[in-house]
């Protein structure tokens, strides 16, 4: 239930099928790179991304993980691990299978989503699309990652508390999976409740964070917080004033156009 539960909010977002790209540098092989953090000492850069069809996803390893100024950062730094989830590229079943665990052991809530993780596996930074290319990356994760300890004591804080709402969320979905049983009107009440439930909580974050004075080369990366914060808000305001009804009329329709390029896909293969 909680895949299609995920499946639903894909369809409300409206995000778009591109065409993927291959990553230089980076290991498939979660598992692999984590005996080699262990091994090294190094931090994993581990990127949650949805290859085939998340535009966000596309966007970023275009304008930064394709650079060779991130690369050279990357790769000097951190273990740097894939996890992919396609909708039509095929995958090993074991793969398959591992990069699930791997999303519910990190509670990955949406994509492209960056995780550094210590070689005991514990997240030290979260991160999504950041737009400003790969310089400002690199600038961004020297501050952020652990590499510089005034992220930790000004800003660190914040990103905890944004986890720790996500998580509520996460499991206030996974209670209510039972109840939902696949009716899709219960799904968008469902979203609508968690996230007017929620949204005083991000909020009261984001002013808090808006409120905090900073070091002078931490004031970029407050505003990016601020700015990645706000959208988090307006994503659960947007959620918690659904139209149920328009809401459900709106999913059914695109079921049913993706039902009938199904059968018109299959029709014209069997001519």
């Amino acid at each position: 239930m909680k895949d299609k539960m995920l499946k639903f909010a894909i369809l409300v977002l409206g995000l778009s099928a591109l065409p993927c790209l291959a990553l230089t540098g980076f290991d498939p092989d979660y598992d692999a790179a984590l005996a080699r953090a262990k091994t090294s000492g190094r931090q994993m850069f581990v990127l949650f991304t949805g290859s085939d069809w998340c535009g966000w996803c596309i966007k970023l390893e275009e304008e930064v993980f394709s650079k060779g100024e991130f690369l050279d950062f990357a790769t000097n730094n951190y273990e740097l691990v894939v996890l992919d989830y396609p909708m039509k590229k095929k995958q090993p079943e074991a793969q398959k299978k591992r990069n699930r665990e791997l999303s519910d052991k990190f509670k990955v809530r949406g994509y492209p989503t960056v995780l550094v993780i210590d070689s005991n596996e514990k997240v030290v930074f979260q991160t999504g699309y950041e737009a400003g290319g790969a310089q400002k990356w690199v600038e961004s994760f020297k501050i952020g990652a652990g590499l510089n300890p005034l992220y930790t004591e000004h800003l660190g804080s914040f990103d905890k508390r944004v986890r720790d709402v996500l998580d509520k969320i996460r499991k206030e979905f996974e209670a209510a999976d039972k109840a939902v049983s696949g009716d899709k009107r219960k799904m968008i009440e469902t979203e609508k409740a968690v996230a007017a439930k929620f949204l005083p909580e991000v909020k009261a974050v984001c002013d808090d964070l808006k409120a905090k004075e900073v070091p002078a080369e931490l004031v970029a990366k407050k505003k990016d917080l601020v700015t990645r914060f706000e959208r988090l808000c307006l994503g659960l305001e947007k959620s918690a004033n659904l139209d149920v009804d328009k809401a459900l009329a709106e999913i059914e329709e695109i079921e049913k156009a993706k039902g009938d390029k199904k059968k018109k896909a299959k029709k014209n293969s069997g001519k």
